[in-house]
């Protein structure tokens, strides 16, 4: 039960934030948070915002012309991404909660979870980073202003634990199996390979 149910907590880890993207402008402290369901489908991040300062370390501080970090649909190569990860893993509950289903197929179809995973990742941070450089702000400040949130760390780890079970399981299985001892070969021997028995 632990496959379908690491794999079932992943897809409630796409619930939770992501990426972030926090920046403070003349305005106030503005905090953009994505989901792995917004990459999934496209949708615009949670904003929070709060005053300058309010925040116990002050993210780095954008020009007041420069537009949020949301108004630009997502790319299709992170939305594919993501519902190919989404598909791999709802996948992943419905072939292991089948009898019969062998550990290295678990453990296969954690691993291909786990890559798409880390290329979303990597695709959908990139491309934040590439619109807050396309604004005129500093590559060094556009690198500081999206992080990785607690959603997709819980997801990796999950991932990474369905995986490493599923290896243990499999050197478990391959120990436990009976070893067939070697069958002795009863054939007769030929006429030239007979000897004269002792007692003659």
């Amino acid at each position: 039960m632990v496959s379908p149910v690491g794999f079932a907590l992943v897809l409630v880890c796409f619930s939770f934030p992501f990426v972030t993207v926090s920046c403070e402008a003349e305005t106030g402290v503005m905090t953009a948070d994505y989901t792995g369901w917004d990459f999934v489908i496209g949708g615009k991040p949670h904003i929070t915002t709060g005053k300058p300062g309010e925040a116990g370390s002050d993210p780095p501080r954008l020009p007041p012309d420069q537009p949020s970090p949301d108004e630009n649909a997502e790319p299709v190569a992170i939305q594919a991404l993501a519902l190919l990860t989404v598909l791999v893993v709802a996948g992943g509950v419905a072939l292991v909660a089948r009898p019969r289903v062998s550990p290295l197929v678990r453990g296969v179809v954690a691993c291909v979870a786990v890559v798409l995973l880390i290329a979303n990742q990597a695709v959908a941070q990139d491309h934040l980073i590439a619109k807050l450089r396309d604004s005129d702000v500093p590559a060094d400040v556009a690198d500081g202003l999206v992080d990785t949130r607690y959603g997709f760390s819980l997801a990796l780890s999950l991932l990474l634990a369905v995986a490493g079970y599923n290896v243990v399981e499999m050197r478990l299985e391959r120990r436990a199996a009976p070893r067939t001892p070697p069958q002795e070969d009863t054939r007769p021997l030929p006429p030239e390979n007979w000897s004269p028995s002792p007692d003659r």
